[in-house]
């Protein structure tokens, strides 16, 4: 265990490689904690996060630097509290799974950002992978943002899966940021923009005032797939924004595509917008798939 509570000092770990984190690490003082596992040159240098990493008393953030992949398991926590911003920066893919596994702010932004380099990393992987695991916020801004590999299929920019669950609680008086994922696919059959897959229908974003904004591209398959994927806003200003495109000829490559996804909005400044664009089958093909506003929006 790693704890630092002697008045507002950081907590600093680099590693040459790859660093593993097995032992719980708490900053008590309102200070940071920056995890980095550097890059030298082979594929191997990831950043784990096998147990839990929380910043205290207000204002300190958490900074996840990996060489190659981060990957958030074993029902670790990441936490901030106050104004503490979370970031999770990857080389190559970012994979954060499991069902006790918790990414969560309190008025601090989370960004979690993967492949976003000026040269983008070679292999077959989704960019963000969030496969059974939540995250959370009051009244920060959430970001994902992904790109795919380039081997291989099923190169996602963004996939979530098996009931992963994002979600903002903050209120209109709490300024609640917007809730944003961007995913751009990379090469091959079946890669998709933003993919989002539940075998049962499952909420994968909940906000109450905070606007949700989804992006997707591909060049093979869909810009946005969901599948058994609702997305639902509960107050006044929780908008919903999709847009995906497509510039596959394939004929199942679609801008958007949802089967079974409901769009709900309650708010009365609340509106619903779906735009797709693709070369291939449909712009946007919606599927057992309704989109209700019960405001005036």
């Amino acid at each position: 265990v790693v704890t630092d509570d002697s008045g507002a000092d950081n907590i600093t770990v680099t590693a040459s490689s790859a660093l593993t984190v097995n032992q719980t690490i708490t900053n008590d003082d309102g200070g940071n904690i920056t995890l980095t596992s550097t890059n030298d040159g082979g594929a191997d240098d990831d950043l784990t996060i096998s147990a839990s990493v929380t910043a205290l008393d207000g204002g300190g953030s958490i900074d996840l630097n990996a060489g190659t992949d981060l990957v958030i398991d074993n029902a670790a926590i990441v936490s901030t509290v106050g104004n503490g911003a979370i970031t999770g920066d990857a080389e190559r893919a970012i994979e954060i799974s499991g069902t006790n596994t918790l990414v969560q702010s309190a008025n601090g932004t989370i960004a979690l950002t993967a492949n976003a380099g000026a040269i983008s990393h070679a292999g077959n992987f989704a960019g963000i992978t969030v496969d059974d695991a939540t995250i959370r916020t009051t009244s920060g801004a959430i970001s994902l943002t992904g790109t795919g590999g380039d081997t291989g299929d099923n190169n996602h920019g963004v996939a979530l899966s098996n009931t992963a669950t994002i979600s903002s609680t903050g209120t209109a008086a709490a300024n609640p940021g917007t809730v944003s994922v961007m995913g751009t696919a990379g090469v091959g059959a079946n890669s998709d923009g933003v993919n989002v897959t539940n075998a049962a229908s499952h909420t994968f974003i909940s906000t109450v005032d905070a606007a949700v904004s989804i992006t997707g591209n591909s060049a093979t398959d869909d810009g946005i797939d969901l599948t058994n994927s609702a997305i639902a806003t509960t107050g006044a200003g929780g908008s919903i924004s999709i847009m995906g495109t497509t510039t596959g000829t394939g004929g199942e490559s679609d801008g958007v595509l949802a089967s079974g996804s409901a769009l709900s909005t309650m708010g009365d400044t609340a509106t619903i917008s779906v735009t797709g664009v693709s070369a291939g089958r449909a712009g946007v093909l919606l599927i057992d798939s309704d989109s209700t506003t019960t405001g005036a929006g």
